[in-house]
Parts: C-alpha cells; sequence; structure tokens
C-alpha cells in the first residue's frame, strides 16, 4: 500500500509497460495524490548500459536535457513526460518518485527497429499486440 503521513500519498506510472517503435514518440503518465506542495521526479535507467540520471526535478525538466527530444507537463496530480523519436537507447525503466524516494512507480519502455529497415525487427509484432490490446 503506498501511504504517508505527508507530501504524497500515492503514485501510479501508466502504462507500466509500454513497447514501441524507433521514431515513435511515447508519453508516460504519473498519477499522484498529495495533501501538500510536494512535486513528483522522473528518474531513468538505461537497461543497457545500467546506468541512470533523472529528467525531471518537482515537475521541471532538468537544465541541458534536449527539449526537442523530452516533454514534460506537471499539473500537481498528473505528470505527463513524453519522449518523441524513441531510440533503443531510450529503452529502460522509468521510474516517478517523491523527492525523499519513499513513493514511487515504474514503467518499462521496450523500443524496436522498424519493420520496413531491418528484416530481424520484432516491432511488427509490438505493433500487432498493441492492436490487439
Amino acid at each position: 500500500m503506498l501511504s504517508a503521513a505527508y507530501g504524497v500519498h500515492g503514485i501510479l506510472v501508466l502504462p507500466p509497460l509500454t513497447t514501441a517503435c524507433e521514431g515513435d514518440k511515447v508519453t508516460l503518465k504519473c498519477l499522484y495524490l498529495k495533501s501538500e506542495d510536494e512535486d513528483v521526479s522522473w528518474y531513468w535507467y538505461c537497461l543497457a548500459t545500467k546506468t541512470g540520471a533523472y529528467l525531471s526535478n518537482r515537475g521541471i525538466l532538468l537544465e541541458g536535457l534536449d527539449v526537442t527530444k523530452y516533454g514534460l507537463t506537471d499539473n500537481g496530480t498528473r505528470s505527463l513526460l513524453d519522449i518523441h523519436n524513441v531510440t533503443s537507447e531510450d529503452a529502460g525503466n522509468f521510474t516517478c518518485k517523491t523527492a525523499d524516494d519513499n513513493i514511487h512507480s515504474t514503467a518499462l519502455l521496450i523500443v524496436g527497429k522498424s519493420l520496413f529497415l531491418f528484416s530481424d525487427c520484432t516491432c511488427g509484432e509490438l505493433l500487432q499486440n498493441r492492436r490487439k490490446a
């Protein structure tokens, strides 16, 4: 159960699993309940390199991030992280969390290559699975 005595009381990132083709735009939603003025941050962990980095802090994209690649909208109960023109390097875990790291929720992004450019691509299967859902 996600709860706290103050600040953010619960976080949910949707969808928990996202599949995309290279070049797609992906939007991850972080829904949170709060009773005081505490915002959430986005953290990305790259599965390929096993390294991570903060993308936002308290509802604001970090300085130095490519604004043509990332977009952020936060209205106090919902934080939307847009990732434009995704590549395989973007694949990984995206975590929405409180400043003290006590409450968090994570989504996994899987990225495939374009079916038209690579014969060994799984992106066609990803698209079929998206249409079935």
